[in-house]
């Protein structure tokens, strides 16, 4: 018995496909200029203390520095060998790039929890924070482990220190060009990798994020296994949050695993005040494979003043096995402001055994242990407004509940032009004549005959869809 472990393996796109994909060619030519091996700005190997993290993070951090000082500059950490590190960081870097052909490990000693960082009073530090860049590059075929087991466990218990937000494993923040793939992330204490305000000023846009595997199955983690810990659910563990201001994103070819959004596109959550893009726009995710998670979301999106927003947003080519929701657009509470949501596709997707609903488009479902969240059936949003969502080509099958979906918005301010497009979902009990439905409040768009099943007039008599 052991702890749950989450894996992000990074390896697809993030940026437009006449750039091609970044192989292992790609990968050898970035560590074709100067190359700086974090061995030798004193980092330790194999040992896992508070002495050995705090000599790793430094060595880190300097090598990013030296990589940027002599001009586009690769860091190495070499592979076959394990790094216990503090959290580390770089900031105002162009065209650097992190090779981790080796393992980066948080450290988890109780010495190490109690070193780690805090910049900001309410949040952890990031494992690793990278800001202000300008053409960045995390790259590699190694792994960078967050070992967020023991977190995990004092999130449930209410014992985090300082009731601090835990720390996330990979946080990129105001910056142009970015560039990630093959690396895999796992086990972070919360999200695995999330950036903001990064977009580029290149046409056509310029940006990768690569994951071959993302967001990562809750597995037994192996060192957890041997110390016979008990299995922990990893709270809040996202594979990719890109935030407020990203934009002209790709994604593509992930292999996503975990207990929590598997990508989930977020607008400002926090003090955006004076920030120039309140938009998190153009984001194309692209061929994805997910066992479990909570499904390919927008949100949730809060009322902000100024306006948040998403919009331009498109999942498409996606299998599911055994998600917990595989379509997932969610409104948050707040009574201040007003929020936008609009033109957000999915289509061409698979979804087998979903475990709870395939299709959920409402108030997001959130109660956690600190008391965060408005329960399992909150109250809908008017203050956010919801349009041009388009369902195309989904087939679901084999799921637990008798319902096809949830699509709840608020009468005062009804979902407009839900287009519902060959769209069919079936449960485990339909060869017993169970007829399904969905649960249907505000909503007003289109539907194909050739869907199953179709929307009603809903509870609140408030659903109108034109069959077409």
């Amino acid at each position: 018995m052991t702890g749950l472990r989450t894996t992000v393996l990074l390896l697809g796109l993030l940026a437009p496909l006449s750039h091609g994909e970044l192989s292992q060619s790609n990968h050898l030519s970035v560590l074709a200029g100067s190359v700086f091996s974090i061995d030798d700005y004193g980092a330790v190997a194999t040992e896992n203390s508070v002495e050995a993290a705090t000599a790793n993070a430094a060595a880190l951090t300097a090598a990013l520095e030296v990589a940027h000082s002599a001009g586009r500059g690769s860091v190495l950490v070499p592979s076959g060998s394990v790094y216990y590190t503090l959290p580390f960081s770089g900031s105002s870097h162009v065209g650097v790039s992190l090779i981790v052909d080796g393992v980066v490990k948080a450290c988890n000693s109780n010495d190490c929890q109690d070193a780690w960082p805090c910049t900001k009073e309410s949040h952890f530090d990031y494992l690793f924070e990278w800001d202000n860049g300008t053409d960045l590059t995390l790259a590699g075929h190694g792994t960078i482990d967050g070992q967020g087991y023991k977190w995990w466990w004092q999130f449930l218990l209410n014992k985090i220190p300082g009731d601090r937000k835990r720390p996330g494993l990979v946080y990129m923040t105001s910056g142009t060009g970015l560039n990630v793939a093959n690396i895999t992330l796992r086990n972070s204490p919360i999200m695995h990798m999330h950036f903001d305000n990064i977009t580029d000023d290149e046409d056509p846009p310029f940006m990768q994020l690569a994951p071959s595997e993302l967001a990562g199955i809750q597995k037994w983690a192996e060192e957890e296994t041997a110390a016979g810990a008990i299995p922990m659910l990893p709270f809040n563990t996202d594979g990719i949050d890109p935030g407020v201001g990203a934009k002209d994103v790709f994604i593509k070819n992930l292999t996503a695993e975990n207990f929590d959004d598997v990508i989930a596109v977020k607008p400002c959550n926090g003090d955006c005040a004076g920030m120039s893009m309140l938009c998190t726009e153009n984001i194309v995710v692209e061929n994805s494979k997910i066992f479990l998670g909570v499904g390919l979301s927008i949100g949730s999106v809060n009322p902000k003043d100024p306006t948040n927003c998403i919009k331009d947003i498109v999942f498409q080519g996606a299998s599911f096995k055994y998600p917990f929701k595989a379509v997932y657009v969610k409104t948050n509470s707040g009574d201040t402001g007003d929020g936008i949501i609009q033109n957000i596709t999915y289509a061409d997707m698979t979804i087998e055994d979903p475990i709870l609903w395939p299709i959920y488009i409402g108030p997001q479902q959130q109660k956690e242990p600190n008391g965060i969240g408005d329960g399992f059936w909150p109250e809908t949003q008017p203050l956010i407004t919801i349009s041009d969502i388009f369902l195309r080509n989904i087939t679901s099958t084999g799921g637990f509940l008798p319902h096809a979906g949830i699509l709840r918005c608020n009468a005062s301010n009804p979902c407009t032009n839900i287009v519902i497009e060959d769209v069919s979902v079936e449960s485990r009990y339909s060869n017993d004549g169970l007829q399904l439905d969905y649960v249907c409040e505000s909503m007003q768009g289109t539907v194909t005959k050739a869907s199953y099943p179709l929307p009603d007039e809903g509870s609140d008599g408030l659903c109108s869809f034109e069959q077409i």
